[in-house]
């Protein structure tokens, strides 16, 4: 068996409502992107509770926001960003249990992902982010709101304990942005996410070659 006979053997799976999330231009890359992809490999919807992954690291990121803000001394703690004060404050009323329940909730979700990279595909495929970097003159209004809300793919793989990566896919156009690819696979499966990235860069970088002639 070649390589090629290899790439087409890996079962790709795609979120199967992921596109409610993604800003147009993105969209449009993504539907590029997996256009490629879909001509090397098998491609498969998933299920995955991206939501429920993001609302569990946005109570528990915080805490290790939180021992970080611990460890700098209080004299200097004024000088601190007061939206990163404001972003833990929600840690004064987790109570003990719903800690624990968060816990466990993060370790089924991590045996569910677990399943998933095993039993019904080796690949985790989602746009890195949905949306396209901000302008600086907008980027400060982002600490203003909940850190996490733009960020709803990533998360997933916080909880899983599996290896993830994100690759550059062209943007969809002349002089458009390119977006990311996150790549994920199950834990201990990093060969198979390095795999599946390097063919994917392979993909962009002919993509970006068509363009470039045409």
């Amino acid at each position: 068996m070649g390589p090629q006979d290899e790439v087409s053997r890996v079962r790709v799976g795609v979120p199967s409502d992921l596109v409610r999330y993604l800003e147009p231009e993105v969209a449009r890359a993504w539907d590029e992107a997996l256009a490629a992809i879909a001509a090397e490999c098998r491609i498969t919807t998933v299920q995955v509770p991206f939501d429920e992954a993001r609302e569990i690291v946005t109570c528990l990121y915080p805490l290790g926001c939180n021992y970080a803000v611990s460890q700098v001394p209080r004299d200097e703690q004024n000088k601190l960003d007061p939206n990163l004060l404001s972003f833990l404050e929600p840690l004064r009323d987790l109570s003990t249990e719903q800690l624990l329940r968060l816990l466990r909730r993060r370790e089924e979700i991590a045996g569910q992902a677990a399943a998933l990279l095993v039993n019904e595909v080796d690949i985790l495929l989602t746009p890195t982010m949905p949306c396209l970097p901000p302008r600086a003159d907008a980027a400060s209004s982002l600490s203003d709101s909940n850190w996490l809300a733009w960020c709803p793919f990533t998360p997933f793989f916080n909880l899983s304990h599996g290896p993830a990566l994100s690759v550059p896919w062209p943007g969809s156009g002349p002089g458009a942005f390119p977006i990311g690819l996150q790549v994920g696979s199950a834990p201990g499966r990093d060969g198979a996410a390095m795999a599946a990235a390097s063919m994917i860069e392979a993909l962009a970088a002919a993509r970006s070659r068509q363009r470039w002639i045409a």
